[in-house]
């Protein structure tokens, strides 16, 4: 289900934030996933991928999506239908963007491993994922007794397992960012929780307590 344009702006924006300070005119950059949702392909409002393009030097996208990869290089962009978990680009990167890709994954392991493989030996791997202990997840949590997946995802990943899982990969995890952003409340909890969180954002306490999605920031181990 795609969210409300409002709510995707909102996330989108930070999002691109959290990425902007890795990108560069003379970075080679590879984004994993690069049609996202199908409702904002080619929306420069929303869609990542053209966003990205303006701030890239060299961009290369994938994708399994034929038709919408098809589209893609009608607007000429480079694009390929490839598995994320079994490609082979036969070149490097210096970033590598993979915008909520890994937790529809059934195997992340092996898209990790080729992520490794097209990976600079200074270059970082950027990848954006739901965060489970948000505090609306906790709290969703705590009242229903149980946690529900979105949509399709297999699995989720909060620090300590995904810093395990880049290790299989002779990847290392350097840093999290929180991302979050302003929700509107639709109830009573809902406008205690977004004031809370907003007293959180201004004062850089338990931030991540509040952010929705975190952004993994990973390279190459250094004694691989």
């Amino acid at each position: 289900m795609v969210t409300s344009m409002s709510s995707a702006h909102a996330k989108h924006l930070a999002k691109k934030k959290a990425i902007k300070p890795f990108l560069s005119q003379s970075n080679a950059v590879l984004h994993i996933g690069c049609i996202g949702y199908e409702d904002y392909l080619f929306d420069d409002d929303v869609w990542l991928h053209s966003w990205i393009d303006d701030h890239a030097g060299d961009l290369v996208g994938i994708d399994l999506l034929e038709e919408q990869v098809e589209r893609g290089q009608e607007n000429g962009y480079e694009m390929y239908v490839e598995d994320a978990q079994d490609f082979d680009l036969g070149r490097q990167f210096d970033v590598i963007v993979a915008g909520n890709v890994i937790e529809h994954l059934p195997n992340p392991g092996l898209f990790l491993d080729c992520c490794e493989k097209h990976l600079t030996d200074d270059g970082v791997l950027l990848i954006t994922t739901p965060h489970p202990t948000y505090l609306r997840s906790v709290l969703n949590y705590i009242i229903k007794g149980k946690h529900t997946p979105s949509g399709n995802h297999t699995m989720y990943f909060e620090e300590s397992t995904m810093n395990r899982i880049c290790e299989l990969s002779d990847l290392s995890l350097v840093k999290n960012v929180p991302l979050t952003y302003n929700k509107t409340p639709k109830s009573l909890p809902g406008y205690i929780i977004n004031k809370y969180e907003a007293l959180s954002r201004r004062f850089g306490f338990l931030t991540h307590m509040i952010a929705y999605q975190m952004l993994y920031v990973i390279q190459k181990a250094e004694d691989y």
